[in-house]
């Protein structure tokens, strides 16, 4: 099956953040190249920013993080973001209990249009997109 990623993925590798290593090993197990949307670009070069303003990374190194991103994902294939994306997502976000917020709903929308299958560093999207019905892994437990 085909696998999208979300932004929690892709700056986790970007980033080399703490799951980097179970992320890249799930990564490689895959028998196809992950897909990722302009959604998981533009969210990642905003998460990087953050850091920026944070100053957890400087300004050099957080253009060095958005180049890296580009490079990473030109390997990837991407997919679109369609309108009715958004649609599928806001009614997502009527499920309260799930906690999502737009962005997270708009990936497991995405995913679910396409018949993928989500692939999260964000334990909350995964056991949300679950709950949807959507099929969901996690590099961090391949049992959850």
């Amino acid at each position: 099956m085909t696998v999208y990623v979300d932004t929690s993925v892709i700056l986790t590798l970007v980033l080399l953040d703490t799951g980097a290593q179970e992320t890249l090993a799930l990564l490689a197990s895959l028998d196809e190249l992950p897909a990722y949307s302009d959604l998981g670009f533009g969210e990642g070069v905003s998460g990087i920013g953050l850091r920026v303003r944070q100053k957890l990374l400087t300004v050099a190194e957080g253009a060095l993080s958005i180049q890296g991103l580009g490079e990473l994902l030109a390997r990837w294939r991407r997919v679109p973001l369609e309108s009715q994306d958004i649609a599928h997502a806001t009614r997502y976000l009527h499920h309260f209990e799930l906690g999502l917020r737009l962005p997270d709903a708009l990936h497991i929308a995405i995913t679910a249009r396409l018949g993928f299958e989500l692939i999260t560093a964000d334990r909350r999207q995964h056991a949300a997109a679950r709950a949807l019905g959507v099929a969901t892994r996690t590099p961090f437990d391949e049992g959850a």
